[in-house]
């Protein structure tokens, strides 16, 4: 192989490498799976804080429930 050859591949990278990055077909997928990873994270987020108040909140009622009642 020649020189000529090796422009000749080095012209077919770049242009390979050129329509990689002008081709944004699966941009959309990857917004979409980024979004839904967020949302999911935010979900898990909200539902393991409301866990902790509502183990308190129970067992404050089942204290109020046990405790004898005032004649």
């Amino acid at each position: 192989m020649g020189r000529q050859g090796m422009l000749s591949n080095l012209a077919k990278i770049r242009m390979c490498v050129r329509t990689f990055r002008s081709d944004d077909a699966g941009a959309v997928t990857v917004d979409w799976v980024v979004l839904s990873a967020s949302i999911i994270a935010l979900s898990v987020f909200l539902v393991k804080s409301f866990i902790i108040p509502i183990d308190v909140v129970t067992d404050i009622v089942s204290d109020a429930l046990e405790a004898p009642a005032d004649p």
